[in-house]
């Protein structure tokens, strides 16, 4: 068993006061340069296919286009598609050029919004990690359209150890 040092303790706890001094000046960035995709993540929402509980994201690409998309839900809960994954699928889709890195920022909601709602599930953090890049910046909307006290939040915080697998997918430039 791993017992932490008083000197790793200390260096979390000062992270932690760093962060939380600068949190509201990370609202207030990100609620000013990201506020056209805050808006979009209802429109994801009522694109949501679902019966309980409708969740909607809208990820923001690096040449300004803004893609929403919402949950597909099944009577078997393990089929389900998250918002999260499927934006990353519509945005893939609808360029095939575009990259890990073209990927800024992802918004989400839900209507079963609490103060304790978390960003991205275990799953999609992890697929998040794989389709897109670690510092893509990761804003959980309330439904008065404000952004929650737990975001904004880079992918690197939430998944400090994703599992890192060779990609399958190769890339046009990549030998056969």
């Amino acid at each position: 068993m791993h017992i932490p040092t008083f000197e790793s303790l200390k260096r979390y706890s000062d992270d932690l006061n760093q962060f939380l001094e600068n949190y509201q000046n990370l609202i207030d960035l990100a609620t000013v340069k990201h506020g056209q995709l805050i808006k979009k993540v209802r429109e994801g929402e009522n694109k949501a296919l679902t019966f309980k509980t409708s969740v909607g994201a809208a990820v923001e690409m690096t040449d300004g286009n803004i893609f929403t998309a919402g949950n597909i839900e099944n009577t078997n809960r393990s089929w389900d598609d998250h918002a999260e994954k499927v934006v990353i699928v519509v945005a893939r889709m609808q360029n095939l050029q575009y990259k890990k890195n073209d990927f800024i920022a992802l918004a989400t909601n839900t209507t079963d919004y609490t103060d304790y709602s978390c960003p991205a599930c275990s799953f999609c953090r992890q697929y998040l990690w794989d389709n897109t890049h670690p510092d893509l910046l990761l804003i959980d909307v309330r439904p008065d359209d404000s952004i929650s006290l737990a975001m904004p939040l880079k992918l690197t915080y939430l998944l400090p150890w994703p599992k890192i697998l060779k990609p399958r997918l190769r890339e046009q430039n990549d030998p056969i």
